[in-house]
């Protein structure tokens, strides 16, 4: 059995996905529910609409070694406390696997629970509607790792792949994140629109020259191509409003700083000045309400 805590797009799509590959996921939540179900409609990047009914579990309703592999689907700000409130539900040879967007949440973990925590990246494109339907509106893949073993762990989830050295994949992941994010919501647009819209798509060129400084500086890793692969990732999510974007039509506080904020952070470190990403930091930080589209 495979927990699913968050109850957001990714929560949804990876118990959505998990029950398709023949798995009972269980989706774990904040609230209570009247019944054991979460239901709600999927609709898949070619229109098909799928309605699933996935069991549901309030914190409160989880006993002691409950949980043998959980995957934390909530936003960054909120995955260390789930991790937290997993660690106490976890069987003796549990496994927590971090999927937030990001860098800080995971790393934190494994210094406490090395052996317990995994480390995923999901590159999957959803949303959610208004009606609470659940959008698939990019097709990727959930890919994990752990600095404790190289090899595959045993229970790993049918249609899941295995990457013996995630940081490569991590800092892509973060690299495409820090392009596609902040300037989704500077020009309040899609994925797609980044990669089309000139003044949009020659800002995204210039950060990427500075997200790539910083990954070979601070993590070694020299061949990092965020600015392509920021390109190819919303061209392949070209429908997708991204997380960030999501959050500010909402009102809600975003992920950027676990974003930018660990890239400024590291780019610091490193006596490195990133005017462009900084000012993206800044701009995002301090934009008006949404009011519209």
């Amino acid at each position: 059995m495979i927990h699913v805590i968050g109850t957001g797009p990714v929560g949804l799509l990876m118990a959505s996905l998990l029950k398709d590959q023949g798995h009972s996921p269980v989706i774990v939540g904040k609230t209570g529910r009247a019944e054991p179900y979460l239901k709600f409609a999927k609709t898949d990047v070619t229109g098909k609409v799928t309605q699933y009914a996935i069991a549901y579990r309030h914190w409160e309703t989880l006993p002691p070694a409950s949980i043998s592999f959980a995957l934390i689907c909530t936003k960054a700000r909120d995955a260390l406390q789930a991790y937290h409130q997993a660690v106490c539900c976890l069987q003796k040879e549990g496994q927590v696997v971090f999927l937030n967007n990001g860098m800080g949440p995971q790393q934190a973990a494994m210094q406490l629970t090395p052996a317990m925590v995994l480390i995923g990246s999901n590159t999957h494109g959803a949303y959610l509607e208004a009606n609470g339907g659940l959008v698939h509106a990019g097709i990727g893949s959930v890919v994990l790792g752990s600095e404790y073993a190289s090899a595959p762990i045993a229970n790993l989830p049918h249609g899941f792949l295995w990457a013996p050295d995630m940081r490569p994949i991590l800092w892509r992941k973060l690299g495409i994140n820090a392009l596609i994010n902040p300037l989704s919501v500077i020009y309040q647009c899609q994925n797609g629109d980044l990669a089309t819209l000139p003044h949009a798509r020659a800002r995204l060129a210039r950060m990427a020259v500075e997200v790539d400084q910083i990954a070979a500086r601070s993590a070694g890793i020299s061949e990092l191509s965020s600015e392509q692969a920021a390109i190819e990732v919303a061209r392949q999510t070209a429908n997708n409003w991204s997380s960030t974007m999501q959050d500010y039509r909402a009102g809600k506080p975003n992920e950027l700083p676990y974003i930018l904020g660990y890239l400024l952070e590291a780019a610091a470190k490193e006596g490195l000045s990133c005017p462009q990403l900084s000012l993206a930091f800044q701009e995002t930080s301090t934009m008006p309400p949404y009011s519209g589209r």
